[in-house]
């Protein structure tokens, strides 16, 4: 039993981590050319009066915004102690880091098994062993995946 336990803690531990590697470069768009495809900034949400209307853009490097985007991956895993529709968090205690609240909004993925679930279907998993990929700074939840 432990054994087999063990093995599916891995098995999820490396599910997750494959769905975030996967999804790494969703984000950006690219052109025939290998380019990002953006040949006007003034289209590029939140780039408004950013004084780069003469930059060449050469390496892709210094861009702005491009520091914003920086997160601390970190993981954890312990039991789900509570799920608050109201405030859209979670809060998972670990027998090492002891109880952490995250963030859930609408681009966490939740995940029973293979398959994706809600917000609302967590309140039934009080009380299940879980694991949660966040970021570390934000305390926003990445996926987290129920593991009982």
């Amino acid at each position: 039993m432990v054994l087999n336990r063990k093995y599916v803690m891995m098995l999820a531990v490396l599910m997750l981590g494959t769905f975030f590697l996967v999804g790494c470069g969703e984000g950006e768009e690219t052109g025939l050319d290998g380019g990002t495809g953006i040949t006007d900034p003034s289209g590029v949400p939140g780039e408004e009066g950013n004084g780069q209307e003469g930059s060449t853009g050469e390496g892709g490097t210094g861009s702005p915004g491009e520091g914003e985007e920086q997160e601390e991956a970190a993981t954890i895993s312990g039991i789900l102690k509570a799920a608050d529709g109201a405030a859209g968090t979670v809060t998972i205690e670990s027998k090492t880091d002891g109880e952490l609240v995250l963030e859930v909004n609408d681009k966490s993925k939740i995940l029973e098994g293979e398959s994706q679930i809600t917000f609302d279907d967590l309140a039934d998993k009080i009380g299940s062993e879980v694991i949660a990929e966040y970021d570390a700074k934000t305390k926003v939840a990445k996926a987290i995946g129920i593991l009982d």
